[in-house]
């Protein structure tokens, strides 16, 4: 699989192209359902049967990136400290860890910080979560951060998760909560964004 680090220029070319592609989809879809109802209304049916399998070989070639995203873009292990990326137009919101603890729960200190120079983020979009050696995944709860980042800010806040004590090799992923994420192939849809990851070390209470 491709290594891929989302403030490359790879990457923004892979998420310009998705976006762009996802729009022509959406646009070619409508299109040829409305001609389709028009030739069906006309009793043309060749016509319709051919808008009809345009809009149907759109949605394939659709089907088959947002498969091939996860299949060919890798994910990586960072080092302890180093942070997530969340790339919208530009990659300016970042999550990092800077402690974990045990109690009845497992609880990890984030730090959110955007660099971005004019615009405010939103890390409540985000959906951060722990997975374990087995790939299961636990959320946030109650789930993500609130509040907002202006522009050059960062904040901390703990993050509870109830991870069985079993449970092993624990990182921490995320990837956008909202449902334009998951429309979308390219190195931001969450299936993508979630095989990088931040190793939870466990540490004392900080």
């Amino acid at each position: 699989m491709m290594q891929l680090d989302p403030g490359s220029m790879l990457a923004a070319l892979l998420r310009l192209v998705g976006a762009g592609g996802f729009l022509v989809v959406v646009a070619g879809v409508l299109g040829a359902s409305a001609v389709a109802a028009w030739a069906l209304v006309r009793r043309r049916r060749p016509v319709a049967r051919l808008a009809a399998g345009v809009a149907g070989v759109l949605v394939a070639l659709w089907g088959l990136a947002l498969l091939l995203g996860p299949a060919v873009l890798g994910g990586r292990l960072l080092a302890p400290g180093d942070e997530l990326a969340f790339c919208g137009l530009d990659c300016d919101l970042h999550v990092a860890v800077t402690g974990v603890r045990r109690d009845s729960e497992l609880v990890v200190t984030v730090r959110a910080r955007s660099d971005a120079k004019r615009v405010t983020q939103d890390p409540s979009l985000l959906r951060l979560r722990v997975r374990d050696a087995a790939s299961r995944r636990w959320d946030a709860e109650p789930p993500g951060l609130v509040r907002p980042l202006g522009p050059g800010e960062s904040y901390e806040q703990e993050l509870r998760f109830r991870v069985p004590a079993e449970a092993s090799g624990l990182v921490l992923v995320g990837g956008w909560r909202d449902w334009a994420g998951y429309l979308v192939p390219g190195p931001d849809h969450p299936a993508v964004q979630e095989r990088t990851g931040v190793p939870l070390e466990r540490r004392g209470p900080s």
